[in-house]
């Protein structure tokens, strides 16, 4: 798990079990979710060898609590979706970005009206290659064309980092509330409460065939796939749909998020640091260690862009 197993308990008791249908997921619909929560690639600390010559700039809250304050609690039920064989990049966004709750939103409307979506997408050319990608398959970050499950958080940021040309093979998206009360959260003071366990419908294994250019189909709304076959004349796909596994119910649309989103708090001192080519060093935590000698350049970057001086963080 991403947090410490108290602090998600302390998330499920305190917090989302008073949220108004929240739910946690099971079967198919979690699996899904799951191939989504690609590890913070945090193998960079092993650089580092003179801590003499490094300043440490640490993040205040820590990394993990600033991304739960920074976030939501999507409620209600997904809607399964097949994508089409349009093609997507930054200057033509699909609808779901599109229409996507802005950030201080709780309430759907008329223009923006999903919460949240997670995806499977094919990247099929970026025009940005980076030092430290995004782009995960086979266990590993690349820079490669390849499938990749991601939010739309993470999905947000590969476009803006790495520049994608990508299409949407399907996925789930939520046309629901957001509920803020995760920003205010206490570890303290913690009171026991019974799981919450949600199902979702009966799981089964069956073929489905979809006209691609239908946004979903009712029927199968609760369901998704874990491998697709594209059919020759290109409007067509067949899924196919796995029966339930166990019944483990998981909090995995939140801990994805949580992750994505200590990554995206991460990604734009990261990627800063490679486009001023500045040597830039973090932990599991998510501290930052620079160089003394770069430090002034990559401080006035940073106040530049996202006004905050860094010489505040400096240990």
């Amino acid at each position: 798990m991403i947090l410490r197993d108290d602090y998600i308990k302390y998330i499920r008791d305190e917090v989302t079990s008073k949220v108004p249908n929240y739910k946690y997921y099971t079967g198919i619909v979690r699996d899904f979710i799951m191939t989504g929560e690609h590890p913070l690639p945090f193998k960079r600390k092993q650089e580092r060898t003179d801590m003499n010559n490094l300043i440490h700039i640490k993040l205040t809250p820590n990394l993990y609590t600033q991304a739960i304050s920074s976030l939501w609690l999507v409620t209600g039920d997904p809607v399964f979706f097949a994508g089409t064989e349009a093609k997507y990049d930054l200057n033509h966004p699909p609808d779901i970005l599109k229409h996507l709750f802005t950030n201080e939103q709780t309430e759907p409307t008329d223009d923006r009206y999903i919460s949240a979506f997670v995806v499977m997408i094919n990247i099929i050319n970026f025009k940005k290659e980076r030092k430290s990608p995004l782009i995960f398959t086979k266990e590993k970050y690349v820079n490669e064309c390849c499938y990749m499950t991601v939010d739309n958080i993470l999905l947000e940021d590969l476009i803006k980092y790495h520049n994608i040309t990508y299409k949407i093979a399907y996925g789930y998206m939520w046309k629901t509330t957001r509920d803020h009360s995760i920003r205010r959260i206490s570890i303290h003071d913690c009171v026991k409460y019974p799981d919450l366990m949600i199902k979702l419908g009966d799981q089964y294994t069956k073929k489905v065939d979809v006209d691609k250019s239908d946004s979903f189909v009712e029927e199968y709304r609760y369901y998704i796939c874990d491998s697709f076959v594209e059919e020759g004349d290109d409007k067509h796909i067949t899924f196919i749909l796995n029966k339930l596994t166990d019944d483990e119910y998981v909090n995995c649309l939140f801990d994805l998020q949580v992750l994505n989103m200590a990554r995206h708090i991460l990604n734009k001192y990261i990627y800063l640091a490679e486009d001023t080519r500045v040597n830039l060093y973090f932990d599991d935590s998510g501290d930052l260690y620079l160089s003394k000698k770069q430090f002034n350049k990559y401080r006035k970057k940073f106040e530049k862009l996202y006004r905050i001086d860094l010489m505040n963080n400096v240990c």
